[in-house]
């Protein structure tokens, strides 16, 4: 019997008993990158700006644009399944206050290094499994005027 690992599986993480299986896939947390370009070339993007501690209020106002899937976003902040898990039965009636919730749990565990230049990296690594609407969040976190698309 093989390790036991996660699986990206439409909404959830599945685990999957036996690494052997030709089906089985592997999260890695540590991807570059998500999506046909990098995540400043998108965007044009002033990651300066971005290197700055994000603010309860900024991690509310983000939350209202990321959705189903949110649980790959907390994965990538490097929060465990546990706390995901306690995050969305905390709340199993709203999608809003479960973001909110995940991504004040990944500020109170990180302090210091949780900026918003590393919420956005996070977010683009889940591009493709997490709509996300892009505009609106670098507007939040940065200024609506330096986003251009």
């Amino acid at each position: 019997m093989g390790n036991i690992v996660l699986c990206w599986s439409g909404f959830k993480y599945q685990k999957i008993s036996k690494t052997d299986n030709p089906i089985t896939c592997h999260y890695n947390p540590q991807l570059a990158q998500r999506g046909p370009r990098h995540w400043n070339q998108a965007y044009a993007v002033n990651e300066e700006m971005l290197d700055t501690l994000v603010s309860g209020r900024d991690l509310s106002l983000v939350a209202s644009h990321i959705g189903i899937g949110f649980e790959s976003v907390g994965i990538e902040l490097g929060l465990t399944l546990v706390v995901i898990e306690q995050v969305t039965f905390s709340h199993p009636c709203s999608l809003y206050m479960q973001v909110v919730h995940m991504l004040t749990k990944w500020k109170e565990r990180n302090g210091r290094t949780a900026t918003s230049l590393v919420l956005v990296r996070a977010l683009w690594r889940c591009n493709d499994r997490c709509p996300i609407e892009w505009e609106d969040i670098l507007n939040i976190l940065q200024g609506p005027s330096t986003v251009s698309v």
